[in-house]
């Protein structure tokens, strides 16, 4: 499904009724790489990135709307797991009323609501 543009912002509809959460994630060496489902727009994206960017013991992270993916960069020793992405990824979910909106937009120009 192609993106709904909405108010400049790119929105994966089909992403929209998922709250935040980590799917997959694989250490190799220094750098962690996770799925993150529920992350539908560039606000979302930048904000799952600076919640991750404060856990401790992650250096930089990157998240990709277009993939739904993650990338931290570890500092030497630091254990993430998780549980960490999880709860760091709660604290940024963008709130459920503007999460409705953006559905309840999404759907009016789909046509089916």
């Amino acid at each position: 499904m192609s993106p709904v543009p909405i108010a400049r912002l790119q929105v994966r509809p089909a992403r929209l009724l998922e709250a935040p959460a980590v799917g997959a994630a694989a250490l190799d060496g220094p750098v962690l790489k996770a799925q993150l489902r529920g992350v539908v727009c560039g606000v979302c994206a930048a904000r799952s990135r600076r919640a991750l960017e404060g856990i401790p013991g992650v250096e930089a992270a990157s998240v990709d709307l277009d993939s739904g993916r993650a990338t931290l960069r570890l500092s030497p020793g630091a254990v993430v797991d998780q549980e960490h992405l999880r709860r760091a990824l709660e604290r940024a979910v963008v709130a459920m009323p503007v999460r409705r909106l953006i559905e309840r937009i999404a759907r009016r120009r789909r046509g089916s609501g």
